[in-house]
């Protein structure tokens, strides 16, 4: 049943961006707002009195009162709207943040983002065409899974022609998701560093903005290499990899590792990137129960920081801790468990399902 307000029932109808007729009607706005942002739309939700025109109702309720003789001409009663009904705009989140944030980002930021890489644009422009279409493969792995060194691998054998020409992930996560985060709770824009901080973050965004998390961000971009190779490690986690294959032409390869493994080498390799505060390493709920006590006993004898399991359990909040698919079933996707494998092993079967879509 429709609402009532002045004693008129109303609807709301739904006109989704580029359609040319009504794309939906409800009955309340709930019911249309929710079935909107589950089905990620875009477009205007209005509201509409039921068994009256416009033009009728807002003389009815006195919100117009024509006086002229062209407010009762055909065009002025059939080209009708009033303010005093509601209006939401579901607008794309890309265009949201190039209005309402992109201004706000730090000189700095966007000079050590867009300037860096002059292949990448973010928003439309002669030559450029949408990272979506590119030809682009996404190097996928936890913190710890050794993205870094095999991608240092890939990058010097001379029989794999690409380039790196696009942000990385953190790159894009000081340019896009945290300054859009920050946005949305009302706070100051400003860098972030800590590293469990900057998870909730680009979580928030993902969770309260675009549900494609890095992944949809990635595709606001605008590249000029319609055919060149391009290499990078921008997204993780099964949410972000559903994104890819749903909405793009990327290839994902996951390199996945035993979680003691990646604690192991968290807890080794003194990377300014990976700073803390509040390290506690009690809560070991993220990992399989039956390598809790392995982690405590590492713990004890200093092989595992407190330091790697708070990382890892931010990391695994937000990106789960299974690989995509262990099975490899999925097209476009294969997953590497590299854990018995050494680096240029790792970048050799990476090099090979690059180009003939198989491992030996």
């Amino acid at each position: 049943m429709s609402h009532k307000r002045d004693n008129f029932d109303y609807i709301w109808i739904f006109m989704g961006s580029g359609a040319r007729t009504p794309t939906a009607v409800f009955t309340t706005y709930e019911e249309a707002d929710t079935w909107i942002r589950e089905n990620g739309l875009y477009g205007y939700l209005s509201e509409y009195p039921v068994g009256i025109s416009v033009y009728d109702w807002a003389i009815a309720c006195g919100y117009h009162k024509p006086g002229k003789p062209h407010h009762f001409s055909r065009p002025h009663i059939q080209q009708f709207g009033s303010a005093y009904l509601e209006h939401h705009h579901y607008a794309h989140p890309h265009h949201q943040y190039l209005d309402h944030v992109l201004h706000h980002v730090p000189g700095k930021i966007k000079q050590s983002v867009l300037h860096a890489y002059p292949h990448v644009r973010l928003q439309p422009e002669d030559g450029f065409i949408p990272l979506a279409q590119c030809n682009l493969v996404m190097l996928v792995g936890m913190t710890g899974s050794g993205k870094s060194t095999t991608l240092q691998h890939l990058r010097n054998d001379a029989t794999l022609n690409f380039t790196e020409a696009i942000p990385s992930r953190r790159q894009l996560a000081d340019l896009i998701l945290i300054p859009t985060a920050q946005h949305l709770k009302n706070e100051p824009i400003a860098p972030v560093k800590e590293r469990v901080t900057r998870f909730e973050y680009t979580r928030h965004f993902r969770d309260s903005f675009a549900p494609g998390g890095t992944a949809e961000a990635f595709t606001w971009l605008y590249c000029d290499l319609p055919q060149t190779l391009i290499l990078s490690e921008g997204v993780r986690g099964q949410n972000e990899i559903d994104y890819v294959l749903e909405h793009t032409r990327w290839r994902i390869a996951e390199l996945w590792v035993d979680p003691v493994t990646r604690l192991q080498r968290l807890s080794s390799r003194n990377e300014a990137f990976d700073a803390v505060t509040d390290a506690s390493a009690e809560d070991l709920t993220f990992l399989p129960d039956d390598r809790i006590d392995e982690v405590r006993h590492a713990l004890a004898n200093g092989t595992i920081t407190p330091e790697a399991i708070t990382t890892v359990r931010a990391e695994t909040i937000s990106y789960g801790n299974q690989p995509y698919d262990a099975h490899n079933q999925t097209e476009n996707y294969h997953c590497f468990t590299i854990d018995n494998l050494t680096p240029p092993a790792v970048a050799q079967q990476v090099t090979t399902w690059i180009k003939t879509g198989e491992v030996q």
